[in-house]
């Protein structure tokens, strides 16, 4: 009965261990398998080619399954930032291929606030990832180069994951991709077309070391924009930002 019992108990403490380890894995594999798929999905351009990921949907779906049950107690301020950047970015094709073709986020009812995601453990909509466990928890308005809605209005969307030992540079890569593109900021006849991100969210980019909205795109950009330049914005393209 001894020899049985430390049999069993062997057992039983190398199945756990085991499984402790599997689980372990996957969740310090997350940065790299999100790098693979970014560079295996997403074009140079920003563009998801979600027809091929509707086909194949394993690397998706391993994904997701790592981030609804991913451990940040632990986590430093970088792990955390880059973690739910690329969740959100996730999530965000998750949703489109779950309800594929569509024509765009907003042809689904409730994309950002109604419809939840498991995300580290708790239940969350798409606008709780960005906002509340992202991008006012860190203050950090170059989020919104990172973050992608999945619509042609977005920031391109990077072909590659965030990482914490990156996410830094990562950040100033995306602004700076981001506002020296003549999609995004366009010149238009004398005046500076800007997306509507600059007005939705226009208290995000006020105090940061610019003392008017032009001030921080200059610091970004190559070719500066004159100081009195009229500033309008155009509309959102929703459109799907398909490959």
């Amino acid at each position: 009965m001894k020899i049985l019992f430390q049999t069993v108990l062997c057992t039983t403490f190398l199945v756990s261990s085991a499984f402790h380890s599997s689980a372990q894995t996957g969740q310090e594999a997350y940065f790299d398998l999100s790098d693979e798929f970014f560079k295996t999905y997403v074009d140079e351009s920003g563009n998801v080619d979600y027809e091929s990921i509707v086909k194949d949907s394993k690397s998706l779906d391993q994904l997701t399954s790592i981030i609804s049950n991913y451990d940040l107690t632990k986590s430093s301020t970088a792990e955390s930032k880059a973690f739910y950047t690329n969740a959100y970015n996730i999530l965000v094709i998750k949703q489109i291929v779950e309800r594929y073709p569509v024509k765009g986020p907003l042809r689904v009812n409730g994309f950002f606030d109604k419809l939840k995601n498991k995300v580290a453990g708790e239940e969350l909509t798409l606008n709780q990832t960005e906002k509340e466990k992202n991008l006012y928890v860190n203050g950090d308005e170059r989020l919104h180069f990172a973050l992608v809605c999945g619509a042609k209005g977005c920031p391109p969307l990077a072909n590659y994951a965030y990482t914490p030992e990156s996410i830094e540079s990562q950040l100033e890569d995306r602004t700076t991709i981001a506002l020296n593109n003549g999609y995004f900021v366009r010149d238009n006849k004398g005046k500076i077309g800007l997306s509507q991100i600059f007005s939705w969210y226009k208290d995000d980019f006020k105090n940061k070391g610019s003392n008017d909205l032009i001030g921080y795109l200059n610091k970004y950009r190559t070719n500066q924009i004159p100081e009195k330049t009229k500033i309008v914005y155009y509309d959102y393209d929703w459109n799907l930002n398909i490959k």
